[in-house]
């Protein structure tokens, strides 16, 4: 009697006895909220358009099973859209700036969406109503100026993740 062997494809393929453990891809939502804070101080006097601005995020991002998505600390960029300053006639300062992408915990870069706008003070009101108690003095009051705005380090800023990423989270 002849035995008669069957060889399967699957058996002729070496098996891998060091299997490697790769980190499971878990999907970022567009939408999600990403806490940040300014990285320095922006100033309407100073800053120009096109100017880099920096961010750390203040809290981690996580999924709704823990995993972290966006470590606290981690750096996001953005940069100066539009900038006026203070004017004479009391004319306030303007800042308006982007959030553009933060890093993941596993590098991938997370395009962000936020555009934040801040106005300094109009002194215009506080003009006319002095040029109309002051009429002999009223060319000393076209001389006022209106305030630039200034952003500390720290100041917080919100920003949401502009589209679907897949990010590689660590295992447990």
């Amino acid at each position: 009697m002849i035995a008669s062997t069957q060889l399967s494809s699957s058996s002729l393929t070496p098996s891998n006895s060091t299997s490697e453990t790769v980190a499971p891809q878990i999907e970022l939502p567009i939408g999600t909220k990403v806490r940040l804070e300014l990285a320095m101080p922006l100033n309407s006097k100073t800053a120009q358009q096109g100017d880099e601005v920096v961010y750390f995020v203040s809290e981690d991002v996580v999924s709704k099973y823990g995993e972290i998505f966006i470590q606290r600390g981690a750096r996001a960029t953005g940069e100066v859209t539009k900038v006026r300053r203070s004017k004479t006639l009391g004319r306030k300062g303007m800042l308006e700036f982007s959030v553009d992408e933060v890093e993941a915990v596993d590098g991938t870069k997370v395009p962000l969406r936020s555009t934040v706008n801040r106005d300094g003070k109009s002194r215009g009101g506080t003009i006319t109503l002095l040029s109309v108690f002051a009429t002999p003095a009223w060319p000393f009051f076209l001389l006022i100026k209106g305030k630039n705005i200034y952003l500390g380090q720290g100041t917080p800023i919100r920003a949401y993740t502009d589209r679907d990423t897949s990010i590689e989270v660590a295992l447990p």
